[in-house]
C-alpha cells in the first residue's frame, strides 16, 4: 500500500528543508529527519472514514440490539466483533500510511481490540442485571459507555500501528509526556505516575482512564532510539469532531440502522 497522499504532500514540503540542510552537521540533519517523521505521524490520525464508519456501526447496533430489541447478549457479541474488525484495520492502516512496508504481527494489530474487549463482560453483566430487574432499555441508555469503545479503541489502535513503524526505525522505548500548562485542570495522579516510566517499544500504549486525556489536557508520546539520535515527541490522537455529528452524517438525523458493508 502506498503512503497516504496527505502524508506524502507534507513530506514533499519537508524534503526541501532536509536537502537545504545536507551541508550542515549531522545533528542538524537528524533534526530535520525527525521533524519530517513528526509531520507524517501527525497526518495519519486526522479524521478518517475508517473511524467515522466505526462510530456509526457501534451506534447502530446500540440502537438496534439494545434500545429496540433489548438483547444485551447479542449487542455485546456484535460490539466485540466490530471492535476486533475495525481496530485491526485501523492499526494496520496507521502503520501503512506512515510508509511501513512490512507486516506487523496480527497479535500486535489486535492489541487494542483485546484491551477494550476485556471490559465487555462487565458491561454485559450490568445490562443483564437491569434486564433481570424487569427494566427496559430506551434511547440514550448506556450511550456514553458504549461509545467509549470506538473513542478509546481508535486512539490505541492508531498508536499500535505507529509504535510498530517506530520500532522498525530503531525506537526501543517510549514514555508519556504531560503538558499541564496546556490544561485547566492538570494531569491526574495516575497519568503523572505513569509519565515517570519508560516503556519498552513492544509494550502497547494504553489509556489509563476513560475520556483521556485528563479533561482535554495535551498528551504526547516520546520515542527513544539511542544516545546519538534525538528523541521524537508525538501527540496522542484526540477525537476532535463530535461523534454524534459523525453518526448523524452517516446514518441520517434519525440515526437508523446502518447498512452492513465489508471492512
Amino acid at each position: 500500500m502506498a503512503i497516504d497522499t496527505r502524508v506524502a504532500s507534507y513530506l514533499e514540503s519537508a524534503i526541501g528543508l532536509l536537502e537545504s540542510a545536507l551541508s550542515s552537521d549531522t545533528v542538524e540533519i537528524e533534526k530535520y529527519r525527525h521533524r519530517m517523521l513528526l509531520i507524517a505521524l501527525g497526518a495519519v490520525w486526522e479524521d478518517d472514514p475508517d473511524r467515522q464508519f466505526y462510530f456509526a456501526e457501534v451506534y447502530a447496533i446500540l440502537r438496534e440490539l439494545l434500545w429496540v430489541e433489548s438483547d444485551p447478549i447479542a449487542f455485546i457479541r456484535r460490539l466485540m466483533e466490530l471492535n476486533q474488525t475495525h481496530l485491526r484495520k485501523i492499526a494496520l492502516n496507521s502503520y501503512l500510511r506512515l510508509g511501513g512496508t512490512g507486516a506487523p504481527p496480527v497479535e500486535w494489530l489486535d492489541e487494542a481490540a483485546k484491551f477494550v474487549n476485556s471490559f465487555a463482560a462487565g458491561f454485559e453483566a450490568v445490562l443483564l442485571e437491569r434486564l433481570a430487574a424487569g427494566e427496559t432499555f430506551s434511547e440514550g441508555d448506556f450511550e456514553n459507555r458504549a461509545m467509549l469503545y470506538p473513542k478509546e479503541g481508535y486512539k490505541m489502535a492508531v498508536l499500535d500501528g505507529q509504535n510498530w513503524f517506530m520500532r522498525e526505525r530503531g525506537a526501543n522505548s517510549w514514555r508519556r509526556v504531560l503538558h499541564p500548562e496546556l490544561s485547566k485542570t492538570g494531569p491526574c495522579p495516575l497519568c503523572v505516575e505513569d509519565s515517570l516510566v519508560v516503556h519498552p517499544i513492544d509494550e502497547p500504549f494504553r489509556v489509563l482512564h476513560p475520556n483521556e486525556v485528563c479533561s482535554k489536557q495535551e498528551l504526547f508520546l516520546q520515542y527513544f532510539t539511542n544516545l546519538e539520535t534525538p528523541s521524537v515527541e508525538v501527540p496522542v490522537p484526540v477525537v476532535q469532531s463530535d461523534w454524534r455529528k459523525i453518526v448523524e452524517d452517516i446514518l441520517g438525523k434519525t440515526r437508523s440502522t446502518i447498512r452492513r458493508r465489508r471492512v
